[in-house]
């Protein structure tokens, strides 16, 4: 059983369902709604590709953050963890 669509495939059967209808009723506003649909998943394709694609300034920013936490968690400790005598 296959758990992952392919984006193109959807669109071509959109395109297709749009022609069908195109030919068969073309003075409906039936037509012009599958003809939106048609550009809904093209956008919906470029969108998901740029969206897979990793924020490199994200990751950065998420690693400093973490070692800065680790850092300030380092200079508490030994701070708090000093034997006073």
């Amino acid at each position: 059983m296959y758990r992952k669509l392919d984006a193109w495939m959807l669109v071509g059967t959109a395109q297709g369902l749009a022609a069908r209808m195109a030919e068969r009723f073309p003075d409906a506003g039936l037509t012009a709604v599958a003809r939106d649909l048609v550009s809904v998943a093209e956008q919906a394709v470029d969108t998901s590709k740029r969206l897979a694609r990793p924020i490199v300034l994200l990751r950065i920013g998420a690693a400093g953050a973490t070692i800065l936490f680790i850092c300030l968690l380092i200079m508490t400790s030994s701070f708090v963890f000093t034997p006073q005598f």
